[in-house]
């Protein structure tokens, strides 16, 4: 009995050594959508009988995986509100220093969750770069190539 017990055990840690790393995986690319299909194949899983004394662990991470995509989703609504309210409003500059500190906190936001904004809206993060290039050409005593430079790059580590 404590034979079966143990290799039932370790069948339970090889099933969570084999299928955990795809959502582990899944959050490390920054991307919600393959994050929400390999999530949606966890939904419908028996925890205990498919991983036994695992199922803590892993229902770890399935919860961080979940609170990694509701951010995730967050991040990219906030973000879209605030391009189209820049498409909408005039670009004066206090509208513009209110667009880019709400951009700001929300680009952090993105990557202290390790969004990865390259890969999961490309098109946005541009939109992001013009507003923040327009911030910085109106609201610098000075603008020039290299503050621009910045701004990409510091975007471009998104």
């Amino acid at each position: 009995a404590q034979i079966q017990s143990e290799q039932q055990a370790t069948e339970n840690i090889k099933t969570a050594i084999r299928q955990v790393p795809r959502l582990q995986a899944a959050m490390g690319r920054g991307q919600p959508v393959p994050l929400e299909d390999e999530l949606l194949k966890w939904q419908d899983l028996a925890l205990p009988e498919t991983f036994g004394e695992c199922e803590g662990v892993v229902e770890a991470v399935i919860r961080l995986a979940k609170e990694r995509l509701l951010t995730w989703k967050g991040v990219e609504h906030t973000l879209h509100e605030i391009l189209r309210e820049h498409e909408r409003m005039p670009s004066t500059k206090k509208s513009l220093m209110d667009q880019c500190h709400r951009l700001f906190r929300t680009l952090k936001e993105a990557q202290l969750t390790k969004l990865n904004m390259h890969r999961s809206d490309p098109e946005g993060l541009e939109k992001v770069i013009r507003i923040l290039l327009s911030w910085q050409q109106q609201a610098m005593s000075h603008p020039n190539d290299v503050q621009a430079r910045i701004v990409r790059r510091v975007a471009n580590w998104l």
